[in-house]
């Protein structure tokens, strides 16, 4: 039998040109969704939902006109008697969403954990740092008010390509 059919086929050519394949997928006009990345809130902002006791800081326990939820005097349900409410930081980047289980790629560490996966993303390794600092994520912007949940990473990202991990696929559960 003569040597193996198939040595020397995998070129660099062949692998240049499946890079810009599927970086050409996961440009932000291709098959790609914005996504929003919610970061944990390191900033606070005095609430708008009730009147501020100007010497303690918090809440006076009194509805301020206008505020989001109305409430009788007592604690406020917006800010729960702190007088301040979280901010959460976002930024919007564009991921390709993986919703059909048989697609995915299951890293090893989440093989026990399959059935708590319900999304899969793959992006360019540029987005590791943003996506590793995220709290949270909300899938497709333009359909968020439609009840599309968030979601919260399981792993860390996990390096994905022809030997030179140009992208990542990141697995998440529901928040």
């Amino acid at each position: 039998m003569a040597g193996n059919p198939f040595a020397g086929i995998i070129t660099p050519e062949l692998k240049q040109l499946h890079k810009f394949m599927i970086d050409a997928i996961l440009e932000d006009t291709a098959l790609t969704v914005p996504c929003t990345l919610i970061y944990n809130a390191t900033k606070y902002t005095e609430c708008s939902n009730c009147i501020i006791n100007n010497i303690t800081g918090k809440s006076s326990g009194k509805y301020k006109t206008g505020g989001p939820i109305a409430f009788t005097n007592g604690q406020c349900p917006y800010c729960n008697g702190v007088g301040k409410v979280k901010v959460e930081s976002t930024d919007t980047i564009y991921l390709l969403s993986i919703w059909d289980s048989k697609k995915w790629i299951i890293p090893s560490e989440l093989a026990t954990k399959v059935a708590d996966i319900a999304v899969q993303t793959m992006s360019k390794m540029t987005t590791y740092p943003q996506i590793t600092r995220c709290s949270q994520l909300q899938i497709d912007t333009k359909i968020e008010n439609f009840g599309i949940p968030r979601f919260e990473r399981m792993c860390n990202p996990q390096p994905l390509g022809w030997g030179d991990d140009n992208w990542i696929i990141t697995t998440w559960k529901r928040a």
